[in-house]
């Protein structure tokens, strides 16, 4: 059996979707599967092998096709740019597929039911104001796959028939991330401090305002302990100057740029506590939102505290975590110190999710998605 996985991302970047991706494509082939793996060709690509960058096996191709790439110029074309690169991808993607035997693709692109009859349509999010548009190419999907029960429920409430429908939180390649190393050892070998207590979050800065970096800030802002550090791992340079700017710096605030996908599972056995600060005013937060970063933090074998959303609690629930009150510094605050000051408590929440990971790994999401494709038994 083959399939063709078809993504307009760029390969190798450091954005979670392609880190998704080619760890998806790595399960789908580990299945017995062949797999290849469809991107654009882009400019301000890295060039360094994809594969060992995101650390998965070459059991897949990767091949990529010409796309028409005005997205280094959206300051002047806005999302024209963005109109003419995806739907030239498709195009000569169809093009490229045209006299190819397959025997089904797969995709998190909406628009590549445009183009294709014989697909999977992995969903991340559901538009503010639903079309007829996107009701046929859901339906005409041989099968849906939706990362939160609420996505589901969206699709239910317009009259999407049920048919093939799986809900499939994101993953994680526990190998990866469930490291053998002490919280000294991982400090050390990346020069944090060793006598101080280290509350860290690992993400994107300002891309999406909803991920609550801020709050974290905020919450680090109000935090008068001396030997507690608010380490945030994964900006963008001119991200941390703005932040910088507005919270004024911070004593106990460590602000790091962004790192290679190696590099996390080091900074979080590095930490005491992991924070997931997403905001709730967002339908991709409150909602929709699988983080990787959450399966991520679950596989480190650390205690977690995260934003109290409907989104979160279809995978953490409080014998796994400590919710704290979306967007509200204080209370984020407080339940850092909560956690901190009970070590029975923060045993109690490891265990359970160390227990609770070897649920969400690649490899059980892959087979799981391929028996709902009707591709394996």
């Amino acid at each position: 059996m083959k399939m063709i996985y078809i993504a307009n991302v760029r390969i190798p970047s450091e954005r979670a979707n392609a880190i998704q991706i080619m760890k998806m494509c790595e399960a789908f082939a580990s299945q017995n599967i062949e797999v290849e793996l469809v991107v654009p060709i882009r400019f301000k690509t890295t060039k360094v092998d994809p594969y060992n960058y995101y650390k998965v096996k070459p059991i897949f191709k990767i091949k990529k096709i010409l796309s028409f790439d005005l997205i280094i110029w959206d300051k002047y074309l806005g999302r024209f740019a963005f109109w003419i690169q995806s739907f030239s991808f498709l195009f000569f993607c169809k093009l490229y597929l045209l006299f190819r035997k397959f025997d089904i693709i797969y995709t998190r692109d909406l628009y590549t039911g445009l183009f294709f009859k014989n697909y999977c349509l992995e969903i991340h999010s559901v538009p503010n104001i639903i079309l007829k548009f996107h009701q046929k190419i859901w339906e005409k999907a041989k099968a849906l796959v939706v990362i939160t029960s609420l996505i589901k429920e969206k699709l239910l409430e317009n009259n999407i028939k049920l048919k093939n429908i799986i809900i499939a939180p994101d993953g994680v390649d526990l190998q990866d991330f469930s490291i053998s190393i002490s919280k000294e050892d991982a400090r050390k070998k990346l020069a944090l401090p060793l006598n101080k207590m280290i509350v860290l979050y690992s993400g994107s800065f300002l891309v999406y305002k909803w991920k609550g970096v801020e709050t974290m800030l905020a919450a680090a802002r109000q935090c008068l302990r001396d030997d507690i550090v608010f380490v945030l791992v994964g900006g963008k340079e001119e991200e941390i100057d703005r932040l910088n700017k507005k919270f004024g710096t911070l004593s106990n605030v460590l602000l790091i740029s962004k790192k290679s996908y190696s590099e996390i599972p080091l900074y979080l056995k590095s930490a005491d506590i992991l924070v997931l600060p997403n905001e709730k005013d967002e339908p991709a937060s409150s909602l929709y939102t699988s983080p990787l970063k959450l399966f991520e933090y679950m596989a480190s074998d650390r205690p977690i505290v995260a934003s109290d959303l409907p989104s979160i609690r279809d995978v953490l629930n409080s014998t796994r975590c400590v919710f704290f009150l979306p967007g509200n510094p204080r209370d984020l605050v407080d339940k850092v110190l909560l956690l901190l000051g009970d070590k029975d408590l923060q045993s109690r929440i490891s265990t359970e999710i160390t227990h609770a990971i070897k649920r969400y790994s690649w490899d059980i999401r892959a087979r799981n998605i391929l028996s709902v494709c009707n591709i394996i038994n």
